[in-house]
C-alpha cells in the first residue's frame, strides 16, 4: 500500500474510441470526457459550450412554486423583509442578490449575517429576537443557512411572521415547518448549487431569467468560492458568470477587482484565490457585513477602499492562520498518528473564524481529516472540519451529534461546537469509528491523474483544447496528466531559484521548490503535470507543471551528488548519541499491522534498493524516498540518504538499515525527535564513499579561493549547480573533489546560505582540522 499513482476514474476503451470517432477529438480529449460522465456528441456540445436553456427548471426543486408565491405577494404588498445570511463568501453574496432583487420593488428591506467569532454559525433565537425589535419584519428569508433552524423557525412563526428558509446544505432528521428550498431534501435532480445558487434560481423562478441574469456575476463567485462541482447548473452559472465579469460595461464592482488585482481578465482561478479569500476575510476577522456595501454602491473610488480593506483583513486572516497551522502541526508531536485516522484539537488562543483555513491546510498536510475547535471562556469549544478525498465527512460525524451543540455542513466541510468535558470523549470515539470503518489506503496522499500521454502528444493544438474544458475546479478538475515513459528529461534549475525544468522541443516541464531533487538521480522518475500553452518573447509552447514526482523502478543514481549527501551526515562528527540503539529484529517487526509511523534509513543504494524489494516481494506498505519530501503524513518510508530537514518529525519509529554516516548523525537524529524509538539493523553495515579522490590542503585553499571570487558576483542556490557553473571557468577538479571541498567548508561554516537559500561565504575564522571530514578524508600535505 505504498503511496502511488492512481488513475481518477477508469474508463472502457471502447467508450473513448465511440467517443472519439463520433465527436471528432482525439484520444486524449476522449479519455478526458468520458471521465466525466461527457461521453456522446450532444453531451460534448454541452460541456464545451454551456447555455443557459441547459439548466434545469427552478420548478423542480420543492419548495420554489411556494417560495415564489411568497415573494411575489411581498414585493406587491410592499412587505418589510429581513434576509438573514451567513458569514462566508457564498451567504454574503445570496445577501447582496435578494437585497438587489427587492430593492426595486420594496421600500423596507434589511439583512442579518451573525458575527462569527461571537455568535457562530446559523440562525439564532436571540439574533431573531432584537432584529423583530428593531426591524418588525412581515418575511424572513434565510440565506446558506437554516436547514437545521426547527426551533429558531417556530419562534419566528409565533410572532406572526412568515419564513422562507433556502439553504444547500444537508439536512438532519427533522426540517423546518415552513417553507423550505433546498436541493439536499430530494433525489433525482440537480442537487449541488451553492447558497448562492439556490437564490439565484428562486430568482428566475419569481422574474425569470433576464433578471436573474443581473445577478448572475455575484452567482459565480460565490459557486466558485464555495467548492462546489463545476458541473451540470453550475458549470453554466459560472462560465456566464465569469463572461458578465469580463465584459467591458460589466458591474463597476468587477472592474474595481479588475484593476485592483492587475487583472486582464477574471479566471475561475483569480475568484477562488485572489477575490473570495478577501471576501471570507471579513467575517473571519471582523464582520463579513461591510461586504454588502460593496455590492451595493455604484462610487468605484468607496468599492476600492473597501476592497482595500478586505486585502488589509485578509493579510491578518493569513498571518494568524500560519500562527494557528504551527501551533497544530506542533500539538500533533503528542498526538498518536498511527493510530488515530482523524485530527481533532483545540486551543483557547484560536481564533473560531479562521480554524476553518487552518484545518484545510492540515488535512492537505496529513492526509487525515481535521478538527480545529477554538476554545472559549465558557467551555464551548466552537470551530471547523475539513475532509480528505474520498471520505464523507458530514456522514461521519453525524454517529456524534450526541456531543454538538451545532453541526451542520456537506461532504468535505463541517462547522461544529461541543463542549470542553466530551472532548476527550469525542476523540476516542470518532477514531475508533474512522478504524473499524475506513480502509488504511484513505488516508495515505492521493496522487491522481487523468491520462497517461507520451510526450509526443503535447502540441500547442492539444494545449488549446485544453481551454474548453474551463472553468475548471472541485468535481472538473484541472486535467492532470501522467508521462507515459518514465521521465528522462534532463532538469536544471531556474536561475537562482529553489524551481526546476526540463525542455524538449516546444515542451517545458516546470517543477515549483523541486530543487532539492536535482542532480541526485536520472530517469525512472513518474510524473504528473498540468499543461497550458504559454507565451514569452513571442514564442508559444506548451508548459507543464509538476504535480507530483515519485521513484519508479529504473532510477539511475548520480553517485557523485549522493557521496557529498553521505558526507554532509558525516558533517555531524563524532557526537555521542544520547541513548542506545535498540535491536531491530525483522522477523518481530510486522508492517502489514501499520500503514504508519515507520522510517527506514539507508545510506547506501544497495541497501535501498534490496529493501524496496523485499518489501515490494512481501507486500509491506512502504514508499521509497531520496533525500526530501514535502509531505508530513509519517507513512511507512524507506528514505536513502535524508538531509536534515526530512521530516521525521511525526514517526513512531526511525530504523538504521545501514550503520549511521556517523555518530553525529545519529545523535542529531535522536535530539531533533525525541518522540522516535531509534532502531539499528542487527546486520547494518558502514557504507564506504568510493572513489573519493586524493584532495591536499592546497586544493582546499585553491577551491576557496575560486568559490569565493565566483560568489561575489554571482548567485546560486546548490552546490550542485555551482560545480556546474565553476566549470565554465576552467575549474579542473571533478565533481567528488569539488564536492569533498565543499562539504568541508559548509561543515566549517565558511560556505553558508542566506535568508533566501542562496549560497554565501561565510565569515569565520577556523582551523581545517576542527571539521571531521578533514580528519577523515582529506590527505594532508
Amino acid at each position: 500500500m505504498a503511496v502511488k499513482f492512481i488513475k481518477r476514474a477508469e474508463v472502457e476503451r471502447a467508450e473513448i474510441e465511440n467517443l472519439q470517432k463520433s465527436a471528432g477529438v482525439c484520444s486524449e480529449i476522449a479519455e478526458l470526457l468520458c471521465e466525466r460522465g461527457v461521453n456522446t456528441p450532444e453531451k460534448v456540445q454541452k460541456f464545451f459550450y454551456p447555455k443557459l436553456h441547459d439548466m434545469q427548471s427552478p420548478f423542480e426543486i420543492n419548495g420554489v412554486r411556494e417560495a415564489v408565491e411568497r415573494i411575489n405577494r411581498a414585493r406587491e404588498n410592499n412587505d418589510r423583509i429581513l434576509i438573514y445570511g451567513d458569514y462566508d463568501c457564498d451567504g454574503i453574496c445570496s445577501v447582496a442578490m435578494f437585497l438587489k432583487f427587492f430593492a426595486a420593488t420594496n421600500d423596507f428591506v434589511s439583512f442579518y449575517i451573525p458575527n462569527r467569532n461571537e455568535e457562530g454559525y446559523g440562525i439564532s433565537v436571540s439574533a431573531l429576537e432584537a432584529q423583530i425589535k428593531s426591524f418588525a419584519p412581515d418575511l424572513v428569508i434565510s440565506v446558506d443557512c437554516g436547514i437545521t433552524a426547527v426551533k429558531e423557525v417556530e419562534y419566528v412563526k409565533s410572532k406572526g411572521i412568515d419564513v422562507i428558509i433556502t439553504d444547500h446544505h444537508e439536512p438532519q432528521n427533522e426540517i423546518p415547518d415552513t417553507i423550505v428550498v433546498d436541493p439536499k431534501t430530494q433525489e433525482g435532480i440537480f442537487r449541488d448549487y451553492c447558497g448562492a445558487g439556490v437564490s439565484f434560481k428562486i430568482i428566475e423562478a419569481a422574474a425569470g431569467i433576464a433578471e436573474a441574469m443581473r445577478y448572475i456575476g455575484i452567482a459565480a463567485t460565490a459557486t466558485i468560492a464555495d467548492i462546489v462541482p463545476l458541473v451540470s447548473d453550475n458549470r453554466v452559472i459560472v462560465h456566464y458568470g465569469l463572461e458578465a465579469i469580463n465584459k467591458p460595461d460589466a458591474d463597476i464592482v468587477y472592474r474595481v477587482w479588475k484593476k485592483a488585482l492587475n487583472l486582464q481578465e477574471v479566471k475561475a482561478a483569480d475568484v477562488m484565490f485572489q477575490v473570495a479569500p478577501r471576501l471570507n476575510a471579513a467575517g473571519r476577522i471582523d464582520d463579513a457585513s461591510k461586504v454588502i456595501g460593496m455590492y451595493l454602491t455604484e462610487s468605484p473610488t468607496e468599492i476600492m477602499r473597501m476592497f482595500e480593506e478586505l486585502t488589509s483583513d485578509n493579510n491578518e486572516r493569513k498571518a494568524i492562520c500560519d500562527k494557528m497551522i504551527v501551533e497544530a502541526r506542533e500539538k500533533l508531536l503528542s498526538y498518536d498518528l498511527t493510530k488515530n485516522r482523524i485530527i481533532v484539537l483545540k486551543d483557547k488562543g484560536w481564533n473560531a473564524g479562521t480554524v476553518g483555513i487552518a484545518a484545510a491546510k492540515i488535512a492537505e498536510e496529513f492526509s487525515r481529516p481535521t478538527i480545529l475547535l477554538a476554545e472559549k471562556e465558557d467551555g464551548a469549544l466552537r470551530g471547523s472540519a475539513r475532509s480528505i478525498p474520498g471520505l464523507n465527512l458530514f456522514e461521519c460525524l453525524s454517529h456524534f451529534t450526541k456531543y454538538f451543540q451545532s453541526f451542520g455542513g456537506h461532504v468535505s466541510a463541517v462547522g461544529l461546537s461541543l463542549m470542553t468535558e466530551d472532548f476527550d470523549n469525542f476523540v476516542e470515539e470518532v477514531n475508533e469509528f474512522a478504524l473499524k470503518n475506513y480502509e488504511n489506503g484513505l488516508f495515505l496522499p492521493k496522487i491522481l491523474y487523468d491520462v497517461e500521454i507520451s510526450e509526443d502528444r503535447l502540441t500547442l493544438d492539444f494545449a488549446e483544447s485544453l481551454t474548453l474544458f474551463e472553468p475548471t475546479g472541485y468535481g472538473n478538475s484541472q486535467p492532470v496528466f501522467k508521462l507515459k515513459d518514465k521521465n528522462r528529461l534532463f532538469f536544471k534549475s531556474i536561475s537562482t531559484t529553489n524551481h526546476i525544468k526540463a525542455e524538449s522541443g516546444s515542451f517545458e516541464l516546470v517543477g515549483f521548490n523541486m530543487g532539492k531533487r536535482l542532480g541526485l538521480y536520472t530517469g525512472g522518475t513518474e510524473t504528473t503535470f498540468t499543461a497550458s500553452v504559454k507565451e514569452f518573447r513571442g514564442r508559444r509552447y506548451v508548459g507543464g507543471i509538476i504535480k507530483a514526482d515519485i521513484l519508479g523502478d529504473e532510477i539511475s543514481y548520480n553517485k557523485e551528488n549522493l557521496a557529498y549527501l553521505m558526507l554532509m551526515q558525516t558533517a555531524h562528527g563524532e557526537n555521542t548519541p544520547p541513548k542506545e540503539f535498540l535491536p531491530f529484529d525483522e522477523k518481530k517487526f510486522k508492517p502489514r499491522d501499520s500503514v504508519f509511523g515507520n522510517a527506514f534509513i539507508c545510506t547506501s543504494v544497495e541497501t535501498f534498493e534490496k529493501a524496496v524489494k523485499i518489501a515490494d516481494e512481501k507486500g509491506f506498505p512502504i514508499t521509497k524516498n531520496i533525500r526530501w519530501t514535502s509531505v508530513k503524513n509519517p507513512y511507512n518510508r524507506i528514505v536513502l540518504l535524508p538531509d536534515d530537514d526530512f521530516p521525521f518529525d511525526y514517526y513512531d519509529n526511525i530504523v538504521f538499515l545501514d550503520k549511521p554516516s556517523s555518530t553525529g548523525y545519529a545523535a542529531y537524529l535522536m535530539n531533533k525527535f525525541p518522540r522516535a524509538e531509534f532502531y539499528l539493523y542487527e546486520n547494518a553495515k558502514e557504507t564506504e564513499i568510493a572513489d573519493l579522490p586524493n584532495v591536499s590542503d592546497a586544493d582546499l585553499r585553491f577551491i576557496y579561493v575560486k568559490i569565493k571570487d565566483y560568489l561575489c558576483y554571482h548567485k546560486e542556490r546548490n552546490v550542485f549547480d555551482l560545480y556546474f557553473a565553476l566549470k565554465s571557468y576552467n575549474f579542473k577538479y571533478s565533481p567528488m573533489a569539488a564536492y569533498l571541498a565543499f562539504s568541508v567548508f559548509k561543515e566549517l561554516g565558511l560556505l553558508t546560505a542566506d535568508e533566501d537559500g542562496l549560497l554565501k561565504i561565510g565569515g569565520n575564522k577556523c582551523n581545517l582540522s576542527d571539521s571531521y571530514i578533514y580528519r577523515k578524508y582529506i590527505k594532508h600535505t
